[in-house]
């Protein structure tokens, strides 16, 4: 059994866990009018129009209503949540369905079953704002802890809107530090468009992802933002935050590249040459962080970066190191930062 890293705190009403199941997700958008009735709308916005009125006179959860409620049919729905959704409230709400309705089809899960908590649903809407950071903070940790697994809404892939946000990332940590299982959807046409782009730009995977970073997310509430950065900074460090993120992806594209061998004939000599070139750009990479590492610890948020760069130039990276170790030393990290991207973009 895993020992848990997050504190027990009783002095804090705890974070409901009660999830539905996904396939009462469909259920509520055909009762809201069909895909075309919440087509384009945000998941902020969905909650506005539909959510918020469900749930005014309780001024509860959609499943606190649904508990409290006459409706033994839908008390019925109701247990405890299987998978933690983290995603950005600014996002089209049919993406994350879609990517979700995705991601647990190719795990061959049964819909019916597959409890989840999201956040517009397990979670009031009505006095979000009326509770201090240090009450999310620990309702957060213990919430994703006892779920155990998370899985992000990790789209457009080329830019994720959660990585943006403070409070996804906060979610990432929390999953992280109680060391639940992370996993991220993304919809199929994301997956095929990912796909044709990686089938041609194979040597660029790292490069492309490295403006992937969870300290350059932001809050609607600057004081959100500072103490969210706080207890990471304190803690873990974005570092790692971004490596599990990374890892992840890295972890998925195999699967991706080999499912393509295997179930695409016409093409699977293709994917096996990108297959070969992925492996050779891992470790490429995974040398640029070790030596980038070694010399600039593991807490630079630029870490990531430096090796993105750092693999497709081996004449320089051993000067650049040396150049780069002599600004670590003699000046703060603001200035290092700064050399930094003139040094990169130099050397583009």
């Amino acid at each position: 059994m895993r020992k848990s890293q997050v504190a027990p705190s009783p002095s804090v009403d705890p974070l409901s866990i009660q999830g539905l199941p996904f396939s009462h997700f469909h259920v509520l958008i055909n009762e809201w009018g069909g895909k075309e009735a919440v087509a384009g709308m945000s998941t902020a916005k969905v909650c506005e129009t539909f959510i918020k009125p469900m749930t005014r006179d309780g001024g509860k959860s959609l499943c606190a209503t649904y508990a409290e409620g006459c409706n033994i049919q839908r008390q019925g729905l109701l247990g405890k949540a299987d998978w933690f959704v983290s995603h950005s409230w600014g996002s089209p709400f049919l993406d994350t369905v879609n990517a979700l309705d995705d991601f647990f089809t190719d795990k061959g899960l049964d819909l019916d079953k597959t409890m989840v908590w999201f956040d517009l649903f397990s979670n009031g809407q009505h006095d979000t704002g009326s509770k201090p950071f240090d009450w999310w903070k620990t309702t957060f940790l213990q919430a994703v802890e006892a779920i155990g697994r998370v899985v992000m809404i990790l789209m457009p892939w080329r830019d994720p809107v959660p990585l943006k946000r403070a409070w996804c990332v906060y979610e990432l940590y929390a999953c992280h530090l109680s060391r639940s299982r992370f996993e991220f959807a993304v919809t199929r046409a994301e997956k095929a468009a990912f796909m044709d782009w990686l089938f041609w730009h194979v040597e660029s995977f790292f490069l492309e992802l490295q403006q992937v970073g969870c300290a350059q997310s932001q809050a609607t509430k600057a004081s959100d933002r500072k103490a969210i950065f706080a207890v990471i900074k304190s803690g873990i460090g974005f570092v790692k935050l971004d490596l599990l993120v990374l890892n992840t992806v890295r972890e998925w594209v195999r699967i991706q590249i080999q499912r393509k061998i295997k179930n695409e004939p016409s093409v699977s000599r293709g994917w096996l040459q990108v297959y070969k070139e992925f492996r050779e750009v891992e470790n490429a990479f995974d040398d640029a962080v070790r030596r980038a590492t070694k010399l600039f610890g593991t807490r630079n948020p630029h870490l990531l970066r430096f090796g993105s760069y750092g693999m497709t130039r081996e004449e320089s990276i051993e000067q650049k190191t040396v150049r780069l170790s002599k600004i670590v030393r003699k000046q703060r990290w603001q200035s290092w930062k700064k050399r930094f991207v003139i040094c990169a973009r130099k050397e583009d």
